[in-house]
């Protein structure tokens, strides 16, 4: 846990600024991902494969914004049932997770207390989106005249998991020469494959969808970070081992069992020659 002083805040001083500036909880959840972002920098600045286990999409934030700074020329593919691009003015809930995009793309119109570390920002045409369904009407509005490459699950059935990946790659990166950062939310995932998660929505990604998407980028050789969120172990569902599951890897948790195939292909595993 962290306890660290620099993350005490006055009550009522984040009461205002929370409500001033329309983010929740501004001031520690700027400063906890302070943090993660000091961490993700050091990590790639040695020259590691960077690895960021939420907790919520925010902290692809810090993630992202640390490996800009090592990669300026850096790309981002988002995997997620939502496209976590809202502007503080358009976000009913104020949470920062729906949110972060925005925030990375510059859109924000004021700067943020607590996150004076993140001056990085990343153009919105260096972004790929896959798996969207459930998006805000700001965000549609955006998505629609913006520079994203958006693939939502209604693209993905028509064109295929394989030629939807092929395509944000080409689009992202037309030389293929360019570090890839994934962040995958396990919510781009159909609930079926992935329950322990807080913000579930039908009609997602297959298991094997998912599992392609990372052997495909991993195949290029040029994923150097990525994140794996919104795993909720208390939300998420047991069950026996499978005969084909490997023990290495095994989880009697579904969505934890998940999140490590993901991984084990993002780093290169095939499920099959």
């Amino acid at each position: 846990s962290v306890t660290d002083e620099s993350l005490n805040v006055d009550p009522v001083q984040e009461e205002q600024d929370s409500q001033k500036y329309g983010v929740r909880r501004i001031h520690h959840v700027g400063r906890k991902l302070g943090m993660i972002y000091e961490s993700v920098l050091k990590a790639a600045h040695d020259e590691e494969f960077v690895l960021n286990l939420g907790g919520d999409h925010s902290v692809a934030g810090a993630s992202v914004a640390a490996m800009l700074q090592k990669y300026p020329d850096l790309i981002v593919i988002w995997v997620d049932a939502h496209a976590d691009c809202n502007v503080p003015a358009a976000s009913s809930s104020g949470n920062y997770h729906g949110m972060v995009l925005a925030h990375l793309f510059g859109w924000f119109t004021e700067a943020l207390p607590g996150f004076e570390w993140m001056k990085s920002k990343i153009n919105a045409n260096r972004v790929g989106y896959i798996g969207l369904r459930d998006i805000d009407e700001y965000e549609r509005v955006k998505l629609e005249k913006g520079p994203m490459c958006v693939y939502s699950m209604k693209r993905v059935d028509e064109e295929g998991v394989y030629r939807s990946v092929q395509n944000i790659l080409k689009r992202l990166d037309p030389r293929g020469d360019c570090p890839i950062h994934v962040s995958f939310d396990v919510d781009g995932a159909d609930p079926s494959v992935a329950p322990g998660t807080g913000t579930k929505c039908e009609g997602g990604l297959t298991y094997r969808e998912c599992l392609r998407i990372m052997e495909m980028v991993s195949a290029t050789g040029r994923l150097v970070s990525m994140d794996i969120v919104e795993v909720n172990i208390s939300m998420d569902v047991q069950e026996e081992p499978l005969h084909g599951d490997d023990p290495a890897i095994c989880s009697k948790y579904r969505t934890v069992k998940f999140a490590l195939h993901i991984l084990r292909s993002a780093l290169g595993y095939l499920s099959i020659f």
